[in-house]
């Protein structure tokens, strides 16, 4: 299992040749399928907006590197990008949970997934940095994402019933 706040800066490395053809900008998920779609990655040239490499085309994900078989891999990301129930980790991490009945969880802090599958498992939530501190993140299975908001992120009641079964009491929205 490995964060996927870990897997940005990531280097992107070609199997045969062991040259680096890029690094990891934005890891870009499928919420309602929970699981990883892809990264969008930095290559060194002018004109690599939106230019990923599909999970599907990673030969190993390792902890220090993704390999791939060859730079062809990489593509244009502009219609994954545009598909219904796709986001990007860095465009949701920090945002609010809220059930659909209106009471508030917590703060996302990442997603833990399953490299060799590409599975979302869990989720992380934060209640704050003192808190963080002192007693941890909770990390809850993920339960069906309802809805992206531009501030929050909509989830199911069962997240907040897994929580509680975890003796974490989120607060009641007023």
């Amino acid at each position: 299992m490995q964060k996927l706040s870990d897997v940005i800066g990531l280097p992107v490395l070609e199997k045969t040749s062991g040259s680096q053809i890029g690094e990891v900008q934005e890891v870009v998920l499928n919420y309602a399928k929970k699981v990883v779609t892809g990264v969008i990655v930095s290559e060194a040239t002018w004109f690599s907006h939106d230019r990923g490499i599909l999970f599907q085309d990673f030969v190993n994900f390792g902890q220090y590197a993704i390999n791939v078989q060859d730079g062809k891999v990489v593509q244009d990301f502009s219609n994954v990008l545009n598909s219904v129930d796709i986001c990007g980790f860095q465009t949701i991490v920090g945002k609010e949970l809220y059930t659909a009945q209106g009471n508030y969880l917590g703060i996302l802090a990442d997603f833990v997934f399953d490299p060799s599958t590409g599975n979302v498992k869990l989720l992380e939530l934060s209640d704050g940095v003192v808190t963080d501190f002192v007693y941890g993140r909770m990390a809850v299975p993920l339960t069906p994402v309802l809805g992206v908001m531009e501030d929050r992120l909509i989830v199911s009641e069962r997240m907040q019933k897994l929580l509680q079964a975890l003796n974490h009491k989120p607060s009641e929205v007023d």
